[in-house]
């Protein structure tokens, strides 16, 4: 049966929550990732990249944590993915975009090392460029 669970609901701080990504631990339990938008919730709002954790199957989210925010000078950071490394790390990319027209645009990666406890910068790619990326679409070949 299809049950519709609620991650997270908006609030006057952030009016729109969306755009994630999920990824199984090896305990069993669940990472999500997703964006919180300020203001008016637009595309361009600025945004917060967060994290909770579900430990009942996806039923129930807790532990919310700020992973990546919108730098001074930006628009956002959007489109969270989460893949498992051949390493056994979990890796975060995200883009951070600089500006709408031209809209420019950085890919970014974070790295966990201890399951989503904790992300650290990791790499930059496809620096400044006219690309984007949506959420929860890469995968591992």
């Amino acid at each position: 049966m299809l049950q519709i669970v609620t991650v997270a609901k908006s609030a006057k701080e952030f009016t729109r929550k969306s755009e994630g990504d999920v990824i199984e631990l090896r305990d069993g339990r669940l990472l999500i990732v997703y964006m919180e938008f300020s203001g008016d919730g637009s595309d361009y709002a600025k945004t917060l990249i967060v994290s909770r954790i579900s430990d009942d199957g996806g039923l129930t989210w807790k532990n919310r944590k700020v992973i990546a925010e919108t730098v001074p000078g930006d628009i956002n950071v959007y489109s969270p993915n989460l893949i498992r490394a051949l390493d056994g790390s979990i890796l975060l990319i995200f883009m951070r975009q600089h500006s709408s027209n031209p809209r420019t645009t950085t890919m970014i990666a974070y790295k966990s090392f201890d399951e989503g406890e904790t992300f650290q910068p990791y790499s930059e790619f496809a620096k400044k460029m006219e690309y984007s990326l949506c959420n929860a679409v890469l995968k591992r070949l």
